[in-house]
């Protein structure tokens, strides 16, 4: 071998030790992508979000959050059982759904600047562990990298994905506190049959309970309800918001003023199937102590679910109403095209006022009729049927304040009797009330204004005839 091919011999072999020894020192770069960009990171033909029944989330630090699906609801059943909102959830599996990967680093290239312990994910930062009934899918999330960019691989010690970050977002910038329904009461809505609030420390209670769609008040006594008050109070539980969440785990509810709970509120839904057979949901929510003395704002808690939350002070203020509120302020719930006859018990004796056609009639205690006026038949109906300015309360069978006028009761053409009522008037300052009374303990009043005299004359278009003086009426002789 000449001089010349030996020198080209050395050059080449001290070419490919350079080369070799550069290769061994470099940083360690990917070897090109594994799963073409753009592929989901999870296959589209296998994981479906809407099968996915239970997500659970760990992270480094030991945390551990599992959600179970229950029918159409969410809940969280670890560390603590509460129910979170439907949308939040679904986002975890959509947001699984959608990671698209834009680069695959080999797991063989995995060192140096690569390693996973840089990456995160060695431990993994955390991970998220989706289960359907066929099969389980988990993620494990390192480090977030610039661009909006994480990464994340479905295998230990497996090729590394860089997908984008929003799932690594939502598990680690925010709490599993934050996806939780805000509301307290969690189902109550129109169809409530039910609703009770209890101050256990000034010994009152409300009761209102909903018979043939029509609500009334049975505690503090029994009378019919305001129906828009009640749609009004149901609106205000419905609402009872979460200003924010205290303690998943309390040692002792004395702490917050909820062993004993300065006020109950619950709620009793029935619902029947297709058999007929009726099942009641109740949800109840305790309020204890203030947590800020400067307002209204308590300490609160579902009576099913453990953690201790802080409850706006507009909350509790709209949902402690004074009893009377809730009472209908109209004397006679019947419509007044719906009376078909009033008696009336005056102070000049009793007499009837009777609907003939589009006429009213007239009937005194001898039995003598006469056309009844109009007018002060509408301005009667007026006053039992067009709601009072005022209501209130007191106890069942008390003394009525005030002079009595008279006693009337009403009936309607399918109902009979369906109601009696008292009326008498009072002085309040320079005003003159009239006050209605049904014995229930609710008084019903307004300002003296258009208000008939509850004796025959009001009510007479002219004197009336045909009464034998013992209630019999004569027949007219036929005319010969």
């Amino acid at each position: 071998m000449n001089i010349r091919m030996t020198l080209i011999v050395l050059v080449l072999a001290v070419a490919a030790g350079v080369f070799a020894i550069i290769k061994l020192r470099s940083p360690s770069t990917p070897s090109g992508p594994i799963v073409p960009a753009g592929t989901r990171l999870l296959d589209p033909a296998a994981f479906d979000p809407d099968n996915v029944t239970r997500i659970t989330i760990e992270k480094s630090g030991g945390d551990k959050y599992v959600f179970e699906k229950t029918g159409d609801d969410w809940w969280q059943t670890q560390p603590v059982r509460f129910q979170m909102v439907t949308w939040s959830i679904r986002m975890l599996a959509t947001s699984a759904a959608d990671l698209t990967v834009s680069e695959t680093i080999a797991s063989k290239d995995l060192k140096g600047d690569l390693s996973p312990d840089k990456l995160g994910l060695n431990p993994p930062l955390g991970s998220v562990t989706y289960d359907t009934a066929d099969a389980q899918f988990r993620i494990e999330l390192g480090r977030i990298s610039v661009g909006e960019k994480a990464y994340a691989r479905l295998k230990p010690d497996g090729d590394v994905s860089i997908v984008e970050d929003k799932l690594h977002r939502r598990v680690f910038d925010s709490s599993p506190a934050d996806w939780r329904i805000k509301n307290l009461f969690q189902n109550i809505n129109a169809d409530v049959s039910r609703m009770t609030i209890q101050r256990t420390e000034a010994g009152k209670t409300i009761s209102l309970v909903k018979t043939n769609g029509k609500w009334r008040l049975a505690l503090p006594i029994d009378t019919p309800a305001d129906e828009q008050a009640v749609s009004r109070l149901i609106g205000n539980l419905g609402s009872m918001q979460v200003e924010s969440f205290v303690d998943d785990n309390p040692s002792s509810l004395a702490d917050y003023g909820l062993d004993k709970p300065w006020a109950t509120f619950s709620a009793e839904t029935d619902k029947s199937d297709a058999e007929g057979k009726v099942t009641t949901k109740r949800e109840s929510v305790l309020l204890g102590n203030p947590f800020d003395l400067q307002n209204a704002a308590r300490y609160g808690k579902r009576a099913d679910q453990p953690p201790i939350v802080k409850v706006r002070a507009g909350d509790v203020n709209n949902l402690t109403p004074d009893p009377a509120t809730l009472v209908s302020r109209t004397v006679i719930l019947l419509p007044r095209q719906e009376i078909r006859a009033l008696t009336v018990d005056g102070q000049e004796g009793r007499f009837r006022l009777e609907r003939k056609l589009e006429d009213w009639e007239i009937t005194l205690d001898d039995g003598s009729t006469a056309p009844a006026r109009t007018d002060a038949v509408l301005q009667l109906l007026d006053q039992l049927t067009l709601p009072c300015q005022g209501v209130e309360i007191t106890a069942k069978g008390a003394p009525v304040e005030g002079s009595y006028l008279g006693m009337v009761s009403a009936e309607g053409f399918s109902t009979g009797k369906v109601a009696e009522v008292t009326w008498y008037r009072r002085q309040r300052g320079d005003a003159t009330q009239i006050v209605f009374t049904d014995g229930s303990g609710a008084l019903r009043w307004r300002t003296m204004a258009n208000v008939p005299d509850l004796v025959p004359d009001t009510f007479s278009a002219s004197a009336p005839t045909g009464g034998d003086g013992n209630g019999v009426t004569n027949e007219p002789e036929p005319v010969k």
